[in-house]
C-alpha cells in the first residue's frame, strides 16, 4: 500500500509546517539530524536503536556536539505492563546517553514521549539528515515512505529489511535490526554519505512512491475486483499416435512449410546456470538435417541473447530470433535487423531491485540483456522463488506502467521489457509468406503469443504443463526432439 504522497511532498508550503521547520531547526542548531518516529512499541527496536546511538558516539568522538537523535515514540497501550516496562527501559536509556555525553551546551538524544500531529511529524522529517526506521518486525512502516516523501533536504533512509517498505524502497541503507553492529555502521555510512549519492538514492525511491500511491493502490484494487473471470479454454489435446501419424502425413504432403522452435525447455532441458545451456551436437545435427530440406524455413525463436544463439547456430540453415523478437537474423544473413528499437535507460533505475532480491533469494541470479532484465530464479528454493516472484511483480507493478513496461513471466524466470516485443510479433516476418505446413513448439508464456499469432490450422505443440492456447501438448523437450526427429523419415 502507498502513501498519499502529494500530502506529505507539498507539506512544506502550509505555514504551520514552515515554522515548526524553523523552530527545529533553531532547536538543533545546524547539527545533523537524526530522527526516528515510531509508537512506542516492542516491535519497533527503539532500545536497539539507542544503543546503536550510543556505540557510534562511543566510537566516534569527532561527532560528540555535532549530531542529535530526535525520537518520537507516541504512548501505546499504557495500561499493559511490558509497555510500561519498555517506557521505563527506554527512558533509561535515554537519560544515560544524555548524562554520558551531554553537555550544557549540547543534549544528544532529544526524547519526545508523546503523539506528534502531522504538521510537528513533517517538518522533523523536513530538516532531518538521517531517517533511522529499524523495527525489529513491521508489517509495512509507513512512517519510511512518509519520510521520502516529505524530505527536500535530501535525507537519508536507514531501514529495517523485515519491514514491508524495504520490499519497495530497495534505495535506502538496508539493515538487518538484530545485529548491533550492522546498525551503528549504517548510522556511521549516512552521516558520512556524499551528497550526490544521497541524491540519488533519493530520487529513485521518490519517483517510486511518487506513482505507487494510496490512490492508485486503491483505484488498481477496484479494478482488479471488477475483472471478469475467464471463461476457461478448451482443453488442449495430447499429442498421441495417431495425431503425430497425421501431423507426419501433413509434414510430407506439404510443398512449402514453416518451423517455430523455442529453445531453452522446448528442444533442450532447462538448467541450474542459464549461461550452460549449450545446444548438444545431436540437436544441431537434426537442425541442419530440417534446415537442409528446400521445402523448410526453420525458425529458432527465443528469449536469449542474439550473441548466444548467433554463437551456438552459426552456419546452419536456420533463422534466428532473439530476445523474445527484438532481434532477427534470417538464414544466411551476416547480420542482425532490430526489429523494435526503444530508450532503456530504465534498466539502471530497475535493476537495483532486481540485484536485491537476488541477493535476498539463495540461488538467483540477474541477467542483463541489451533491451531487458531478467530474474532467474531456477536454482532457488520453493519457498523463497515464490515468495520473491511475487514480492517483485507487487513492488514493480508501478514502475513499470511509468515507464510502459511488462513483466513477463517465463519458466523460472522473470523478464522486464518492452511489450511491443514479442515472439508474434517476431513472427510476422515469416507469416507473410504462403505456407502449406506450420508448427510451432514451446513450453512457457512468452510462446502463447506466437501460438495466437499462427492461424488455427497450424500444429502449436505446448511442451509440458500449464495452460496454453496451443492445440497440442507434449510431456517433456525430449518428446519434442522426438517428434522432430521424425519428420526427414516421413518427407523422405
Amino acid at each position: 500500500m502507498g502513501i498519499d504522497y502529494k500530502k506529505y511532498s507539498e507539506a512544506i508550503k502550509t505555514k504551520a509546517v514552515k515554522a515548526a521547520v524553523r523552530r527545529y531547526r533553531k532547536r538543533y542548531r545546524g547539527r545533523k539530524v537524526i530522527v526516528a518516529v515510531d509508537r512506542l512499541d516492542p516491535s519497533k527496536g527503539l532500545v536497539e536503536r539507542l544503543k546503536a546511538y550510543q556505540k557510534l558516539l562511543e566510537r566516534d568522538p569527532k561527532l560528540h556536539g555535532k549530531v542529535v537523535f530526535s525520537m518520537v515514540a507516541a504512548p501505546s497501550r499504557t495500561d499493559i505492563a511490558v509497555y510500561q516496562r519498555l517506557a521505563a527501559r527506554l527512558a533509561a536509556r535515554v537519560e544515560e546517553i544524555n548524562t554520558l555525553y551531554g553537555t550544557d551546551r549540547w543534549q544528544p538524544v532529544d526524547y519526545m514521549n508523546i503523539a506528534q500531529p502531522f504538521e510537528e511529524v513533517t517538518a522533523l522529517f523536513q530538516v532531518a539528515d538521517v531517517a533511522f526506521i529499524a523495527p525489529l518486525r513491521d508489517g509495512m512502516n509507513l512512517a519510511a515512505k512518509e519520510f521520502v516523501a516529505s524530505t527536500h533536504k535530501n535525507g537519508v533512509l536507514i531501514l529495517s529489511e523485515t519491514a514491508g517498505a524495504a520490499e519497495e524502497l530497495h534505495q535506502a541503507l538496508l539493515v538487518n535490526p538484530k545485529r548491533p553492529e550492522a546498525l551503528v555502521d549504517a548510522l556511521q555510512d549516512a552521516l558520512s554519505m556524499r551528497r550526490r549519492e544521497l541524491r540519488r538514492r533519493l530520487k529513485h525511491m521518490r519517483k517510486q512512491l511518487s506513482h505507487n500511491t494510496v490512490q492508485y493502490w486503491a483505484k488498481d484494487f477496484v479494478k482488479t475486483l471488477q475483472q471478469p473471470i475467464r471463461s476457461p479454454k478448451p482443453r488442449t489435446r495430447t499429442l498421441n499416435s495417431k495425431l503425430t501419424k497425421q501431423l507426419n502425413d501433413d509434414y510430407a504432403h506439404a510443398g512449402k512449410r514453416l518451423l517455430l522452435f523455442d529453445y531453452d525447455g522446448s528442444l533442450v532441458p532447462f538448467s541450474a546456470n542459464y549461461q550452460a545451456a549449450k545446444p548438444p551436437k545431436s540437436l544441431l545435427h537434426l537442425l541442419e538435417t530440417l534446415g537442409k530440406d528446400k521445402a523448410n524455413d526453420i525458425v529458432l525463436i527465443s528469449g536469449r541473447r542474439a550473441s548466444d544463439l548467433g554463437a551456438w547456430f552459426a552456419g546452419l540453415p536456420v533463422s534466428l530470433v532473439a530476445e523474445h523478437g527484438l532481434a532477427v537474423k534470417k538464414a544466411g544473413n551476416k547480420h542482425w535487423q532490430i526489429l523494435e528499437k526503444s530508450d532503456t535507460t530504465w534498466k539502471q533505475i530497475l535493476q537495483p531491485a532486481l540485484e536485491k532480491y537476488a541477493r535476498l533469494a539463495p540461488g538467483a541470479r540477474v541477467e542483463t540483456k541489451p533491451h531487458s532484465l531478467v530474474w532467474h530464479y531456477r536454482a532457488v528454493p520453493p519457498y523463497y522463488a515464490q515468495k520473491y516472484a511475487i514480492i517483485i511483480k507487487r513492488v514493480l507493478r508501478p514502475s513499470l506502467k511509468a515507464f510502459g513496461l511488462e513483466l513477463l513471466q517465463g519458466n523460472k524466470v522473470l523478464e522486464i521489457k518492452n511489450p511491443r516485443v514479442n515472439k508474434g510479433v517476431a513472427a510476422q516476418n515469416w507469416l507473410q509468406h504462403d505456407y502449406d505446413f506450420m508448427l510451432s513448439i514451446g513450453d512457457d508464456m512468452t510462446d502463447e503469443d506466437l501460438f495466437a499469432a499462427l492461424p488455427t490450422s497450424a500444429y502449436n505443440i505446448k511442451v509440458g504443463r500449464g495452460r496454453t492456447a496451443a492445440r497440442f501438448r507434449l510431456p517433456s523437450d525430449e518428446a519434442a526432439i522426438n517428434l522432430l526427429k521424425k519428420l526427414p523419415k516421413a518427407a523422405a
